[in-house]
C-alpha cells in the first residue's frame, strides 16, 4: 500500500515539474509564410529544438512580408522569418529592426527556389524565358518586394530594359498567382512546389528559374532592436533552435547536393512529415513536392550580407526606398557569422 502511494506521489510530482518546466519556458512568436521552404522552423518545433532552449514557440502565418515585418515593429510577434522588401527595410529604419539571420537561399542549378512562370497565352505568344518579358504585365504582392526585386534584376542581368516590364501588384501572393493562371496578367513567379504543379496541370508554363540569373539571399530572420537589448538571451536562444533545425533540414534535403544530389535517407521521411502537417498535407503526391521545394540554405543560418546590402541598394536605385537609409546599421551579425565569400 505504502509502495503505490509513493508511486502516485512520484508520478504527480513528476507531471507537477514538468508543468513547471513548460510554463518556464519564454513565449515566442515567430511570423512566416507558410511554404515547404520555411521547413526550419516547424522541424525546430517539432523536434524539440526550440523546447531544449526553454522556449514555447508559435508559427504565425502572414500573407505577406509586408504584414509579417508591420507585426515585429507593433510588438504582436518577436521575429519574422521572410524576405526583405523594400517596405522592411523603411520599416526597419523607422521601427528600429534588425536582421540577424539569413533563411533560405538561391542558388545557380538548384530548381527548388522560385521560378518564373507565364500564363499559357503569354507562352504561345513567345514569352519563353525572362528576356521575354519586357512589354508584359507582371503580378507582385506589393512593390518593392520580394518578387518585384527579383524581375527587375534578372531582367537587368539579361541585358532587357526592367522600366519596360509592367508591374501589377496584387497584395498577396496567391492572387498573383490566380491572375497569372486565369491569363489577367502574363507572368509571376512562385516557389517551386506550386510552380511545378501548376505547370503539371497545364495552368502555366515554367520559363527560368531566379537562381540561375542572379545569386539571392530570398529570406532572412529578423526581430526588434528592443528586444535585442531588453532579452539578449531568448534571441540568442531562438537562433540556437533555429539553427538545429537548419542542420536537420540539411541532412533530410540537402545531402549530396554538391556531388550531384541530393541523397535522401530517414531524415528526409521524418522532414517530409513534420512539414506535410503544415502544407500540402491533402495532396496525395506531398512527399515528392515537398522534397522537390527544398530550397537552399547556407550552413547555420548565415546571412549573405553582400547580397542583402545589395538589394537594399537596388531599391535605393530605383527610387522604392530612402537613400539615406544604412543598411550595415540594420544587419547584426554577432548571433550567426556573415556568411564568408
Amino acid at each position: 500500500m505504502a509502495s503505490r502511494k509513493w508511486t502516485a506521489w512520484l508520478a504527480g510530482a513528476v507531471l507537477a515539474m514538468s508543468g513547471m518546466a513548460a510554463e518556464a519556458r519564454d513565449k515566442v512568436v515567430v511570423g512566416t509564410v507558410n511554404l515547404p521552404a520555411t521547413g526550419t522552423l516547424y522541424i525546430a518545433q517539432d523536434k524539440g529544438y526550440f523546447a531544449a532552449e526553454d522556449l514555447d514557440v508559435e508559427v504565425r502565418f502572414f500573407e505577406s512580408a509586408q504584414a509579417i515585418a508591420t507585426a515585429v515593429v507593433s510588438g504582436d510577434i518577436q521575429f519574422g522569418a521572410t524576405s526583405l522588401t523594400a517596405g522592411f527595410w523603411s520599416l526597419a529604419d523607422k521601427g528600429n529592426l534588425r536582421v540577424i539571420a539569413g533563411m533560405l537561399a538561391d542558388r545557380k542549378g538548384y530548381h527548388t527556389g522560385n521560378a518564373f512562370i507565364v500564363s499559357q497565352k503569354a507562352y504561345g505568344a513567345g514569352v519563353t524565358d525572362p528576356a521575354k518579358l519586357g512589354g508584359r504585365m507582371f503580378a507582385v504582392t506589393t512593390i518593392g518586394s520580394s518578387l518585384h526585386y527579383g524581375v527587375l534584376r534578372v531582367a537587368q542581368s539579361l541585358g532587357a530594359d526592367p522600366q519596360a516590364i509592367q508591374i501589377r501588384p496584387m497584395q498577396q501572393w496567391s492572387a498573383a498567382l490566380a491572375a497569372v493562371k486565369t491569363g489577367q496578367v502574363d507572368a509571376t513567379q512562385a516557389a517551386a512546389a506550386t510552380a511545378r504543379s501548376m505547370e503539371a496541370a497545364g495552368e502555366v508554363k515554367i520559363i527560368g528559374w531566379q537562381g540561375d540569373y542572379i545569386p539571392f539571399q530570398i529570406a532572412a530572420i529578423f526581430t526588434s532592436a528592443r528586444l535585442i537589448e531588453k532579452d539578449r538571451k531568448l534571441v540568442k536562444h531562438f537562433i540556437a533552435g533555429y539553427a538545429k533545425g537548419i542542420e536537420f533540414y540539411s541532412q533530410a534535403f540537402l545531402t549530396g547536393i554538391d556531388a550531384g544530389g541530393p541523397t535522401y535517407g530517414p531524415a528526409t521521411d521524418e522532414a517530409v512529415a513534420i512539414i506535410a502537417k503544415r502544407v500540402l498535407q491533402d495532396d496525395p503526391a506531398y512527399a515528392e513536392k515537398i522534397k522537390g521545394s527544398a530550397t537552399y540554405y547556407h550552413p547555420k543560418g548565415s546571412l549573405d550580407v553582400e547580397n542583402v546590402l545589395s538589394q537594399l541598394d537596388f531599391f535605393k536605385a530605383n527610387d522604392l526606398v530612402d537613400r539615406g537609409i544604412d543598411g550595415s546599421r540594420l544587419i547584426d551579425t554577432s548571433f550567426v557569422p556573415a556568411l564568408a565569400k
